[in-house]
């Protein structure tokens, strides 16, 4: 007697590793992208004078003048460039927080050759971790009582 072909699965059986794979292709690469969009655009929107950016090109600037298609930036004394709002890649953040993470190190080296350097190590570490997931009012409390020691 022949042997009776096995059975072949269903249409919906064999759809259901595509639709896995694209549930998985979704969440690590199509939603990520379109929050990087999204904040990107957000922070084009939210740009204004005196900002410190960075366009594509790699110019690095101050806003100047915004205006809804083009924003310009001052990027040396008297020397001033337009360019369009979807050049600036991002802002800088060199902020307050940043002076004093930079004087804080050296100081803390400064003593180093006084104290244990091991213990200064992990200050400065623990002060540059702080200084970038805290907001800038914890940033300048720790501030004071660094100064305060």
């Amino acid at each position: 007697m022949p042997e009776s072909p096995a059975a072949s699965p269903g249409p919906l059986a064999m759809l259901f590793p595509f639709a896995i794979m694209f549930a998985i292709f979704y969440l690590i690469v199509f939603r990520p992208q379109a929050k990087t969009q999204k904040q990107h655009a957000d922070m084009l929107k939210g740009l204004k004078k005196n900002d410190e950016v960075v366009t594509s090109g790699g110019l690095i600037g101050t806003v100047v003048n915004v205006k809804p298609d083009a924003i310009t930036l001052r990027i040396a004394d008297n020397v001033r460039v337009e360019v369009e709002r979807s050049a600036i890649s991002r802002v800088l953040a060199l902020t307050n927080a940043g002076i004093m993470l930079t004087t804080a190190i050296m100081t803390r080296v400064g003593n180093a050759a006084t104290t244990n350097l091991r213990n200064e190590i992990f200050f400065v570490f623990e002060f540059a971790l702080s200084t970038f997931f805290s907001s800038p009012q914890a940033i300048q409390d720790r501030w004071a009582k660094i100064n305060a020691r």
